[in-house]
């Protein structure tokens, strides 16, 4: 029994070892990667030196070239500055010099040219021309300014003509009714005297008369009055007045005189008198 607990714990002994054993490989594994990255970081670590000394070196290089070179440059440009402004003045001068030469031409063939009779005739015919277009512009603005004026007056014309018509109408309508009033009175009239014949007692043939005198006198008196209203009304329309005002642009003789009327007021005059014609 005990040789066997003693065999148990040599075998778990043997199990440690084992274990122990492959732990210590493993670990000595990790360990040699550890000093292969090791190595290896620090022949990276001496490399990435070298590049930056290497780097230190050549900014500082560059930062002296750079000084260097911005002087440089700023010398060539100068210069440059410096030769253009002689070539550009170089150049004007030149120019100029040609310009002049070239103006003295222009101004000799000019004098020559103006001497001649047909050049003096083209100056003359062309200051001519210049004249005539302002004339012509001016005219043309007067042109213009009367066609407005035409087109104005004529739309007043029509306005007018339209107002003369339809006064017409209304003075016509008016003469109707007149007349109608008229016959209205007359029936009246009539009546009237009937009735009175009727109930006053009889008097002398001269005094009845001229009593009958007096109411005809009266009954034509009367639409000769209207129809003279009438007719100042129609009067004041086509001297296009107010009641009872006289035409403002008629001249001393015009108001004098009546207007002179048309065959459309002389039809409506003769309308006019007709009702008068009638009672009398």
């Amino acid at each position: 029994f005990e040789n066997q607990q003693y065999v148990k714990m040599i075998e778990k002994e043997n199990q440690r070892v084992h274990y122990l054993e492959t732990q210590d490989e493993e670990k000595n594994s990790e360990i040699s990667q550890l000093q292969s990255l090791t190595a290896e970081l620090d022949s990276n670590t001496k490399r990435n030196h070298k590049q930056l000394v290497h780097n230190k070196n050549t900014l500082e290089s560059l930062v002296k070239t750079k000084v260097v070179l911005v002087a440089h440059l700023d010398a060539l440009q100068k210069q440059m500055e410096l030769l253009q402004l002689q070539n550009k003045n170089q150049h004007r001068d030149q120019f100029e010099e040609t310009l002049q030469m070239y103006e003295a031409i222009w101004s000799d063939y000019k004098s020559k040219y103006m001497s001649l009779p047909l050049a003096q005739k083209l100056v003359s015919e062309e200051a001519r021309l210049a004249r005539s277009q302002v004339s012509h512009s001016h005219r043309l603005q007067q042109k213009q300014l009367l066609q407005q004026r035409i087109q104005a007056a004529k739309d007043e014309r029509d306005f007018q003509d339209w107002h003369r018509a339809e006064k017409k109408l209304s003075v016509a309508k008016k003469l109707v009714e007149l007349e109608n009033a008229l016959k209205e009175k007359m029936a009246l009239q009539t009546q009237l005297q009937e009735i009175r014949e009727k109930n006053v007692p009889v008097v002398p043939e001269q005094d009845h008369g001229d009593n009958e005198q007096d109411q005809e006198n009266r009954a034509g008196e009367e639409p000769e009055r209207m129809e003279d209203e009438t007719s100042i009304n129609v009067w004041d329309d086509e001297g296009k007045t107010q009641e009872g005002n006289a035409p403002q642009d008629l001249s001393c003789q015009d108001m004098a005189s009546p207007p002179q009327k048309s065959d459309d007021n002389t039809e409506t005059d003769r309308a006019s008198r007709g009702p008068a014609n009638v009672m009398k």
